[in-house]
């Protein structure tokens, strides 16, 4: 197969349980990029998130935001999409309503909740970490609640490009989800998930999928020359999309029933690294050469 472009999703993929890159597959990455491979980064993570857990420096060529929200190639925007203000405003309060654990994230500026819901959110993710959470998420929530979210007096709804959801209960998070449906039947947007415990909207027929081929388009790239990295609900769309798919070790199950290949090691075991370094072993070696 003629791989031309990899895209790699984030958490649970190119992050470690502690969201943090392994500095050997940013390296890798480097490498691939240099025998002309083009590396994305495709996310549920808006820009700002992404460009927070990057060390400065790293390079790639094109980035997919927020499940396909947005799509940029380094600091030139090829789409970015917002959600209706109306749809923020009532998916908020219906939150609030539920007592259930939300981010809003606009396009500029930090994340932010409103201060009202400060104690109950606390409550929601400072308890003992539910068997079915993943450690990165589980961090993730801790050291958002404690560091990263603002505290706002009042909902600004315009300009947001995804609100995001929590809870360490999988029968809440699961009601949560048929709330989320039943709004739908007034407003047009789409739900995704990228793990049991979480989900998030954002703008009808907008997925993984769609900021990628966006970026394909740019680089002349067909997708039967795509492969694709990730481990949940939300890489399905790239996986169906990609030449050839690659679930990691720690994917739900039914994540890889869409994959052509299971890397042999997990996220937190640089499972990425492992499996770029064989899988392009022969053109990294011929490089090593020259």
């Amino acid at each position: 197969m003629n791989i031309k472009a990899v895209a790699l999703d984030l958490d649970g993929t190119f992050l470690d349980s502690n969201n943090k890159p392994n500095n050997e597959t940013i390296d890798l990455i480097g490498k691939l990029r240099n025998r002309g491979i083009k590396i994305f980064f495709a996310s549920g993570r808006t820009k700002l998130e992404i460009e927070e857990v990057l060390p400065a420096g790293t390079e790639i060529e094109g980035m997919v935001t927020a499940n396909g929200m947005g799509c940029y190639i380094k600091d030139r925007k090829i789409l970015q999409h917002s959600l209706p203000s109306q749809l923020v405003r009532e998916v908020v309060d219906l939150a609030r309503n539920s007592n259930v654990y939300y981010e809003v994230h606009p396009l500029d500026g930090r994340r932010f909740a409103l201060e009202a819901d400060r104690n109950y959110m606390f409550d929601e993710v400072m308890r003992e970490k539910a068997e079915t959470v993943h450690d990165n998420e589980y961090n993730a929530r801790q050291n958002v609640i404690e560091q990263q979210i603002y505290w706002a007096k009042e909902i600004c709804a315009e300009d947001v490009v995804k609100v995001y959801f929590f809870s360490m209960s999988l029968d809440k998070i699961q009601e949560w989800d048929k709330k989320l449906q039943e709004l739908q039947k007034k407003h047009s947007f789409t739900i995704s998930s990228s793990s049991a415990h979480s989900n998030k909207i954002s703008v009808s027929n907008v997925s993984k999928a769609t900021g990628i081929e966006l970026l394909l388009k740019e680089y002349n790239i067909s997708t039967k020359n795509l492969l694709a990295v990730g481990d949940a609900d939300n890489d399905i769309p790239m996986f169906i999309l990609a030449g050839h798919a690659v679930a990691m070790k720690n994917a739900n199950e039914h994540v890889k029933q869409f994959a052509d290949d299971v890397t042999e090691f997990s996220y937190d075991e640089c499972g990425l690294y492992h499996y770029l370094k064989k899988k392009f072993a022969e053109i990294l070696c011929s490089a090593n050469k020259s």
